[in-house]
């Protein structure tokens, strides 16, 4: 009897340890996910003109023909935002479709501490646009190649 009673407790000890081992897994991957999430959010996507397209990469990518653009403009702000119907807000981050109080739908990618420009483009049959860079003289220069080319 003993020896099954020792085996028993040294197969429930085990078991327990696998079960710990499991749990802390699971709480490691829990905290890490949303870290790495976030850091993958913050990243600046990039932006530029190839083919007569207007290019944005990230999560919420873009590409628009530059015919398509009515008209371009540098503001030093963006409208009231009442809801996201697909994107996010990270502090000064936003990105992806939001709703203005307007109630017109735009498409953002800015980041609201690298004011003071942001460029907004007036697509034909498409949304709006709101986009800015980390640097406000990238944002300037971007808003200028993009002049440049709506010219040509």
């Amino acid at each position: 009897m003993r020896v099954k009673n020792k085996r028993l407790n040294i197969f429930t000890m085990k078991k327990k340890k696998v079960y710990i081992i499991f749990i802390i897994s699971i709480a490691i991957g829990i905290l890490i996910f949303p870290i790495l999430h976030i850091s993958s959010l913050k990243k600046e996507d990039r932006m530029f003109i190839e083919n007569e397209y207007l290019i944005i990469t990230g999560q919420y990518k873009i590409k628009t023909l530059l015919s398509e653009i009515e008209k371009v403009y540098l503001s030093e702000e963006i409208p009231d935002f009442n809801r996201r119907t697909k994107g996010f807000s990270l502090a000064d981050i936003k990105k992806g479709y939001f709703i203005g109080t307007d109630s017109i739908e735009y498409y953002v990618n800015v980041n609201t501490e690298f004011s003071p420009y942001n460029i907004h483009i007036q697509r034909k049959k498409e949304t709006p646009m709101i986009i800015n860079m980390k640097d406000s003289i990238d944002t300037v220069s971007f808003y200028e190649l993009i002049k440049m080319n709506l010219i040509n």
